[in-house]
């Protein structure tokens, strides 16, 4: 819970366990796994409000934080199926910078503000040991621009700066348009060096820079995604990606939703295609119930989410 010290800091503590249990076919013993972690946050928020000749009000928002994470070595001997069952150890200070400028825009007879603006600088610093070698992590700058004006457009640039190397080790920008409620479309392109690459957050923070990827070869990819709303209360997303270097679609993502009535009730079907291999998963979704879940749901949901569906709720 944050606790507020003055009016401009807020410190956040928070401490808990992270519990894992198993249980094999090969034995009747059930193995447990237990990694406390433990983080504190301190952070605070400046803002200022300028006026233009016209009326036009823009707010900027200055946000500096700096999070401590402690979390200890834990055994690495039980399966790993996916990141629950992968915990690196943490003594690690993280550091951010958030700027936004938010703007007052007009919605029919309604005013309301909307963030324009946005930019995050953050970089990691290991207290002790350091699991990747270095003492600091690559610094990473996440810049997004939205407009209304023609059409709701938005523009995301994600990229990680290697101080040591004084080289860009990824590079990913996304240029995302919604034409209308019922039809959207992006393209961007993904870059990565050879050599380390900072893995972006990880199951207790999605902002830590703790562990990096060892990258076999440079890796440059166009991508491409489009959605819209068909009859019958249809819902139809796709995704691909295109490999620069080879022509070839390394990978395609196709998702099909339907809504029943009073969006009661829905299910769809997703298929990831690659070229040595094929998954497909089928998801049903009761109203405010539940859901049925699949190891790539997150994907396919964050692109039916820009038609206004949440296959999770279905609200």
């Amino acid at each position: 819970m944050p606790i507020p010290i003055d009016r401009y800091l807020t410190i956040t503590p928070l401490a808990g366990v992270h519990e894992t249990w198993y249980s094999g076919t090969q034995s009747s013993d059930a193995v447990t796994r237990a990694a406390p972690y433990f983080s504190t946050t301190a952070d605070t928020r400046l803002s200022r409000r300028f006026t233009q000749e016209g009326g036009a009000t823009f707010t900027h928002k200055i946000e500096p934080g700096v999070t401590y994470e402690y979390l200890p070595h834990v055994r690495q001997d039980n399966p790993s199926y996916d990141a629950l069952d992968r915990l690196t150890p943490k003594n690690l200070l993280t550091y951010s910078l958030t700027n936004r400028l938010s703007a007052m825009i007009g919605d029919g007879e309604t005013r309301r503000y909307v963030e324009v603006g946005y930019a995050r600088l953050t970089q990691s610093q290991h207290v002790a040991s350091s699991p990747t070698g270095k003492p600091w992590s690559d610094l990473r700058g996440e810049f997004i621009a939205r407009t209304a004006v023609p059409v709701t457009t938005e523009l995301d640039v994600d990229v990680f700066y290697n101080h040591a190397q004084s080289a860009v080790s990824a590079f990913n920008t996304d240029l995302k348009v919604n034409l209308t409620k019922d039809f959207f479309f992006s393209i961007g392109q993904r870059f990565t060096h050879q050599g380390q690459v900072a893995v972006r957050g990880d199951l207790f923070n999605p902002m830590t820079l703790n562990e990096v990827l060892f990258q076999s070869q440079k890796t440059n990819f166009y991508t491409a995604e489009v959605g819209f709303a068909l009859p019958y209360n249809l819902y139809a997303v796709a995704r691909g990606y295109l490999d620069q270097g080879t022509g070839q679609f390394p990978e395609m993502n196709y998702g099909l939703y339907y809504v029943g009535s009073s969006r009661c009730w829905g299910a769809g079907i997703m298929l990831n295609q690659r070229p040595d291999q094929t998954e497909f998963a089928v998801l049903f979704t009761l109203g405010g119930g539940g859901f049925s879940d699949s190891p790539f749901s997150g994907l396919y949901r964050g692109l039916f989410q820009r038609l206004g569906l949440d296959i999770q709720r279905l609200r």
